[in-house]
């Protein structure tokens, strides 16, 4: 065995690699920073940032990856992230771009070494040839200043897969760190990392971004203060990306006399707004997002780019897995499909996922805004290699078909071929939760496209849900699409009985949004349109109940009660119970409003006894509310409580949490006059919360109302004051001038009651105008009273204590005998 020996002269040291020996000369000084600077707009990462911190704290993971869509903000968290956390890397914090996006710029592995190996001071000259001898020099220097306690974080930018830093994590246990940014996210079993998925700003950050740019401009820019709503609308428009924010607040910023309306109107238009935010520079060379997304569908394997196209066929904001399946498939839509093309198509989606370009939840697929216009321009340039018109007709059936079939089971009607699609009623109801926004998208897709018969479909059966979840100005919206198309159609009793339908569509969505005299000429005009000849005696009843609601809604009982009359006559025979309970209901109620109690508390039984066991739950559950209303009003409150406990668990049967907070409310109203004060505060604020959740603000007023009332009666005026003045302002941004009254009387004598004059006088100001306005005399009175006492400093009223309420609560009930249900 040959003895060796080596000697280091002057700076040098003699480093063994691999039973090879090498000179290295030591550098003056090591490179212990090559960050680039941190930018100079830092908002809405806050949170992500000390996420990473913690990872690169000692016992965090040694790789970190940050992946998302391209201009998502990745380096410049990794940048600020490494700059924050220099204090604790001793070793130094080293920055190599891989350009891992970039055709024929892309680093490989061992050209990143060797880029770190000069951060970290070894010249050209004490450079290894061989790829492996600079990886060994690479992982000895590392381990070297893992040995004397100096840490050191390596940040890897813009990876384009695992092969390009797998060789750059460091050794050394949990010294070193490596912090690495990537538009994928990779399947590979040699780097175990932990990953932070980076999405969109926040709609305020997005907006504090563009702000911060104008005013680092311009730093007396009067727009972020003056335009917020502008700001809001740019930050929507650009999907909350801050490669794109960035754009457009370069664009804001040359000039601050320029609107930023006017800005935000450049972006509102789909088919100019990526060339607005995909500038060109002074070279001609693309930049922006379009360059961004360009570089990401570059990589894309073709049939993943093939589908990627194909999904924005897709009008809706989400996808789910049999929807894509169907986009993708060959030939009729009602073709079975294969295990192996829904194994592939599941394969491509993973595969966009895992590119960034898809947000996956659950089961369901989400396109950025900004992507669905970049690849539905690709799309439109393959339109016909993609078979896209063929993929769009696929779409449309695929959702009738669902829509169809769900009110097949919700209706009851055992003989149609598409009965057995959904299990159960709350199956159906389910779907609805789930596709519901994917339906009004396909909906008016087909309405604009020139497709009278499918839009008068999805008019006619998406409406009915619409309304059940309230939301009556896309239920009000749709009626009106349909009916245009329903009108450009062949004239036919067909078409009749459609354009009735939706007339009372549009009816109800008006009615709901108290929008009455708008409600009533729809009305009549289905009314007058059901009397032609041949027209179907169940759509004729409908148009007529739907009318009696109305009457009784504006006061007018008696002919209320005729046209009642007329809809059960039309139902006799028909065999169509769902329908004649709904009549039967709403019978029911005008009796109630004419005084006779017991005929409207039997025609509503009634209508209890014909959908009891049946399958729509729904419907026995509003029923049931409006029986308990009765009851209570009758005083026989213990069978209220009763009945509306039964509606309560009809409705968590079908899971709505709408009906559920709704039953929560009519509850609670039957409580109190039991007594039982704790048990219907907490019934109250159930339905609140539960009307919260769902979004439903006019519901939330409604609970506030009754649960204000409550609180004040109890002598709980703090509490009471801020319940109140909830009301008030979700009672007032419904309209609901109505209600709005007596909660602003409510409201106005609780302010007195805490000697709050100030507060006091406008509310029972504006209680007046409104009791006047309605033609309320008593109402007004009681207010002007009120403000009369208030001003002479009798804030408290007459009657200070438990009466005090009583007044506002028998109005409360009034309302809400008129509109249970």
């Amino acid at each position: 065995m040959t003895e060796q020996w080596a000697r280091a002269e002057g700076n040098s040291s003699i480093l063994q690699i691999a039973r090879a020996y090498f000179l290295a000369r030591r550098p003056a000084r090591d490179a212990l920073w090559s960050l680039p600077a941190p930018p100079h707009v830092f908002v809405g990462r806050e949170e992500e940032a000390a996420e990473l911190l913690r990872v690169l704290e000692p016992g965090g993971s040694p790789v970190s990856v940050v992946v998302g869509l391209a201009g998502v903000g990745k380096s410049a968290l990794a940048v600020t992230v490494a700059g924050r956390a220099a204090g604790s890397f001793r070793g130094g914090v080293l920055f190599v771009a891989l350009e891992g996006y970039v055709p024929g710029a892309a680093l490989s592995a061992d050209q990143a070494v060797g880029r770190l190996l000069g951060q970290l001071g070894v010249g050209d000259e004490e450079m290894p040839a061989a790829a492996d001898g600079r990886l060994a020099l690479y992982r000895s220097m590392l381990t070297a200043r893992a040995a004397e306690g100096r840490r050191v974080l390596i940040v890897a930018d813009d990876a384009g897969d695992a092969m390009q830093v797998r060789d750059l994590v460091p050794p050394g246990g949990d010294v070193h760190r490596l912090l690495v940014t990537s538009r994928d996210r990779w399947d590979d079993e040699g780097l175990v990392a932990r990953r932070l998925a980076l999405d969109e700003l926040a709609p305020v950050a997005a907006a504090d971004l563009v702000a911060d740019v104008l005013l680092r401009t311009w730093p007396g820019d009067p727009r972020p203060g003056s335009e917020a709503a502008a700001l809001a609308e740019i930050a929507g428009h650009c999907g909350r990306l801050p490669l794109a924010l960035m754009v457009i607040a370069a664009v804001a910023a040359r000039d601050p006399e320029e609107p930023l309306r006017r800005v935000a109107g450049q972006l509102a238009d789909v088919r100019t707004r990526l060339d607005a935010l995909s500038p060109v520079d002074r070279h001609g060379m693309p930049r922006g997002v379009r360059a961004a997304l360009d570089l990401s569908y570059a990589r894309l394997p073709v049939d993943e780019a093939w589908l990627l196209r194909l999904l924005t066929v897709h009008p809706g904001p989400d996808c789910s897995e049999p929807v894509a399946v169907l986009l993708a498939q060959d030939g009729d839509a009602s073709a079975t499909v294969s295990a192996e093309h829904r194994h592939a198509v599941g394969e491509w989606l993973a595969g966009l996922v895992g590119a960034s370009l898809l947000g996956r939840r659950e089961d369901r697929w989400r396109m950025h805004d900004l992507v669905r216009l970049y690849a539905t321009e690709l799309g439109e340039l393959h339109a016909e290699a993609d078979r896209r018109s063929t993929a769009r007709e696929r779409l449309v059936w695929c959702h009738a078909a669902l829509l169809l079939a769900a009110d097949s089971r919700m209706q009851g009607r055992t003989g149609d071929t598409l009965y057995e699609v959904f299990p159960d009623v709350a199956a159906a109801r389910h779907m609805f939760d789930l596709e519901g926004p994917n339906l009004l998208a396909v909906a008016r897709m087909v309405a604009t496209a020139g497709r009278p018969e499918q839009a008068v479909v999805f008019a006619v059966y998406l409406g009915a849900d619409l309304e059940r979840q309230h939301r009556f100005e896309e239920a009000l919206e749709l009626a009106e699409l349909g009916l245009a198309a329903a009108r450009r159609m062949p004239g036919s009793v067909d078409r009749r009985e459609n354009e009735i339908l939706l007339l009372g569509n549009a009816g109800k969505a008006h009615a709901a949004m108290w929008q009455l005299d708008e409600a009533l000429r729809f009305q009549q005009e289905a009314v007058e349109a059901a009397r032609g000849q041949g027209t179907n005696p169940g759509v004729a009843a409908m148009a007529s109940g739907l009318m009696a609601g109305l009457l009784r809604r504006s006061d007018r009982l008696d002919e209320a009660l005729a046209a009642h009359e007329e809809a059960l006559h039309l139902l006799r025979g028909q065999q169509d119970p769902r329908h004649e309970a709904v009549q039967l209901d709403e019978y029911g109620q005008t009796l109630m409003r004419l005084g006779r109690a017991d005929e409207a508390i039997s025609a509503v039984r009634r209508a209890v006894s014909i959908l009891d066991g049946g399958e729509d739950v729904y419907t026995l559950s509003r029923v049931l509310h409006v029986l308990g209303g009765m009851l209570s009003e009758t005083g026989r409150h213990e069978e209220a409580v009763t009945t509306h406990l039964r509606a309560l668990s009809a409705a968590r049967t079908v899971d709505d949490e709408l009906a559920v907070a709704m039953a929560r409310n009519h509850l609670a109203d039957s409580l109190r006059p039991l007594g039982k004060v704790q048990e219907a505060v907490r019934a109250y604020e159930e339905a609140v919360e539960g009307f919260r959740t769902v979004g439903y603000g006019y519901g939330e007023g409604v609970a506030t109302a009754g649960l204000g009332v409550l609180l004040a009666d109890e002598g709980r005026w703090a509490e009471a004051r801020v319940v109140l003045g909830r009301s008030r302002e979700l009672l007032d941004l419904a309209g609901d001038v109505e209600m709005l009254g007596p909660v602003l009387l409510a409201y106005g004598r609780t302010l007195g009651r805490l000697e709050r004059s100030e507060e006091a006088v406008p509310v029972l100001q504006r209680a007046a105008e409104v009791e006047g306005g309605r033609g309320n005399a008593p109402g007004e009175r009681e207010a002007l009273r009120l403000l009369a006492a208030v001003r002479e400093g009798q804030g408290q009223g007459q009657g200070q204590g438990r009466g005090w309420g009583r007044g506002a609560q028998r109005w409360l009930r009034t309302w809400l005998r008129g509109r249970r249900g």
